[in-house]
């Protein structure tokens, strides 16, 4: 099957020899997993983020501080482009900022485990993603309809291991590392 891009309202097959395209208009993907963690869905189209232009990388951030995602797309020789993501506000949320004592100021390289709703979930601190692309800091983490969270735990990358709980929703906190 050949791959298909979304362009001008309308889907077009891009010319490809191999795994490379001759025009580097790459069909844009953005991935949702179906709920079962094993199969995932490609919503770039419905979504909006199958963009016109010549992507190179992402960066996903909550620019405005609102608990949902917005999207940063880094193209080849044009301007990047920013989506904001106001879908609406569904779901809740925990932006969690770390500061470093003894590990790294931001926490880079920090596992983050929380549980919510009866779900337990595993976010690790990054400072990239792969070429021109990263992910947000402070972390966003997702709790659906959960109004809190139960329990979060960040093993530092200097060993330490912190845990709180009942944190309520929908907001930002900081969690310092002791210094022990």
């Amino acid at each position: 099957m050949s791959p298909r891009a979304w362009r001008n309202g309308e889907f077009y097959t891009p010319e490809f020899i191999g795994d490379n395209s001759w025009n580097g208009y790459e069909h844009d993907v953005l991935l949702r997993n179906d709920g079962d963690g094993k199969r995932f869905i490609d919503i770039a189209h419905v979504t909006g983020i199958d963009l016109d232009t010549d992507g190179r990388g992402v960066a996903y951030l909550d620019y405005d501080q609102d608990g949902a995602l917005d999207v940063l797309v880094v193209n080849h020789r044009q301007q990047a482009v920013l989506l904001h993501n106001n879908y609406g506000r569904n779901n809740h949320w925990l932006a969690v900022e770390l500061q470093g004592s003894r590990s790294n100021r931001q926490g880079v390289g920090a596992r983050i485990t929380y549980r919510s709703g009866g779900v337990t979930r595993i976010r690790e601190v990054r400072a990239g993603g792969g070429f021109l692309s990263s992910s947000s800091v402070p972390p966003l983490l997702g709790l659906g309809k959960a109004a809190k969270v139960d329990e979060l735990t960040v093993r530092w990358p200097s060993g330490t291991v912190q845990t709180l709980k009942e944190i309520p929703a929908d907001q930002k906190i900081r969690v310092v590392e002791p210094r022990r």
